[in-house]
């Protein structure tokens, strides 16, 4: 029997999605201006800063082109995608803190 999923989420592609994100974070962290910490680095008053939020969600609606090598490379996020990757950027958040 496999194990029960936890509240974090288990599955490989949970798991997958997650890094991805934090995969585009860090692209986002290397605009001029942007924080230089890496995201699970970031202190408390950071993560809670909703500016910081905005700003990652203007840069995914704005600027973020999807990669090379993947389906829909060289696309813009759909407007689903940049809130499934928001509300998981923000849930990875509190599970820091």
């Amino acid at each position: 029997m496999a194990a029960p999923i936890g509240s974090v989420g288990a599955s490989t592609s949970w798991q997958s999605h997650k890094a991805n994100v934090l995969r585009v974070w860090d692209i986002f962290n290397r605009k001029p201006g942007s924080l230089p910490t890496p995201f699970n680095e970031l202190a408390e008053s950071e993560l809670c800063n909703s500016e910081i939020f905005e700003a990652f969600a203007n840069y995914l609606m704005s600027d973020y082109v999807i990669g090379a090598g993947v389906r829909h490379a060289g696309q813009r996020l759909t407007r689903a995608s940049v809130v499934a990757y928001l509300s998981s950027a923000l849930n990875q958040a509190s599970h820091l803190w």
